[in-house]
């Protein structure tokens, strides 16, 4: 599990958390915090809406 944690105080930075299966990791360079913005923000703008869920995992259930 991948979450972003943008926190309401602007002194604090944003951070990064990823669950592991024995563990979790929270990346602490910024190169790394920047790439999970951009992939998690790609994710967000390209996804489908949730509302298609029911039907896209029909067709992929009924094309295997």
């Amino acid at each position: 599990m991948i979450r972003y944690l943008r926190l309401p105080e602007p002194a604090l930075p944003d951070t990064v958390y990823l669950e592991q299966l024995t563990g979790a990791v929270y990346p602490d360079r910024q190169a790394d915090i920047d790439h999970y913005w951009h992939v998690m923000n790609r994710l967000g703008t390209e996804a489908s809406p949730s509302a298609a869920t029911t039907t896209i995992l029909h067709q992929i259930l009924k094309n295997t």
